[in-house]
């Protein structure tokens, strides 16, 4: 029983983003994604697909974060999901 709640635990974490240091929008293909850059204290925004491949939006052409308004897109927000000078849902950025 141990067992089971600890992979049941460990798949909600990976879902959730949390467990990997990636915290991407969810929905289906490419979405912007703050992922934590390993042995530094920033994050990179990048697009990842469902599976947290880099690789596939890249080779889809769909790896340009961008905010739809033109401005910049951050990973600097209280929520850690990618954002466009904002907290709300409007603000989300695209991945181009």
């Amino acid at each position: 029983m141990r067992a089971c709640l600890i992979v049941v635990g460990s798949l909600l974490a990976l879902a959730a983003g949390c467990g990997d240091g990636v915290s991407r929008w969810s929905g289906e293909g490419c979405q912007p994604a703050c992922v934590n850059v390993p042995d530094m204290e920033e994050q990179s925004l990048v697009c990842l697909d469902e599976d947290h491949s880099e690789i596939v939006c890249h080779d889809m052409n769909v790896d340009d974060p961008a905010c739809p308004t033109g401005g910049i897109p951050t990973c600097g927000t209280g929520a850690g999901l990618p954002r466009c000078g904002g907290e709300g849902e409007a603000q989300r950025p695209l991945c181009r």
